[in-house]
């Protein structure tokens, strides 16, 4: 595992400054062989090392825990959108005023710089994925800003951007493609010999945008432009 040193520039909103999280109780879990770990990272997220042809994707992996644990993450925060999903076992979730226990297939949406929390207060058996994309989010109420990288046509993007800043519903159950997307993504991640799957992470990436789009542009999701304030975590945090 490997980490290096540059660190993300913090998050300040109401005079309070927050800095990304650096997942040291994952590190250490892993250190002692609790679970089985493999990421691909930039920054002071552990993992080997992503190259410059991913630039704006700060992490993506997975960890896989076939016994009970004894760590968890407590309430912290990222810079960037991040995904969860959960492809086994249970897992203890909180996001803002939610706690859950997903179960397999379910999807987990954080807003850039939003609490959240994994395990209460231990993780769950079973294997557990992340994406975080950085949006260039450092104050309230900043423009979210994609990687050069992201194909979606302009109107799709700018649809997916405007349903995940202004949607309430943050958990949702999946269906066997996205499932299928990141089975794949795990094989990109295992595979990976310095920057070799680039090309395959950025396209598994942007499939997973889209899927993501079709998921989540129902008649019946709800908008609401007050949830484009970056600082409405620090409220519920």
């Amino acid at each position: 595992m490997k980490v290096n040193k540059i660190n993300i520039e913090p998050y300040e909103a109401d005079g309070i400054v927050y800095h990304a999280d650096t997942c040291l109780p994952l590190i250490d879990a892993f250190n002692r062989k609790k679970i089985k770990f493999k990421a691909l990272a930039r920054h002071t997220y552990p993992g080997d090392r992503l190259d410059e042809n991913t630039m704006g994707l700060n992490s993506i992996g997975y960890w896989d825990a076939n016994e009970p644990q004894d760590w968890g993450l407590d309430w912290h925060r990222n810079e960037g959108i991040e995904f969860h999903f959960l492809e086994s076992g249970t897992m203890p979730y909180s996001q803002e005023n939610k706690e859950v226990l997903l179960t397999p297939n379910h999807l987990t949406i954080t807003r850039p710089w939003e609490a959240h929390k994994v395990g209460n207060p231990y993780v769950g058996m079973g294997k557990f994925y992340w994406v975080i994309i950085d949006l260039g989010v450092r104050r309230p109420h900043q423009e979210w800003v994609w990687p050069d990288w992201i194909t979606l046509t302009p109107s799709d993007l700018g649809r997916l951007t405007t349903i995940l800043r202004q949607n309430e519903k943050s958990i949702w159950k999946t269906d066997q493609t996205v499932r299928d997307c990141f089975l794949r993504i795990n094989k990109a991640i295992n595979t990976d010999e310095n920057g070799s799957n680039a090309s395959k992470i950025r396209l598994l990436v942007n499939y997973l945008l889209i899927l993501l789009l079709d998921l989540l542009n129902t008649d019946d999701v709800v908008l609401d432009e007050k949830l484009t304030d970056s600082s409405r975590s620090v409220k519920f945090f």
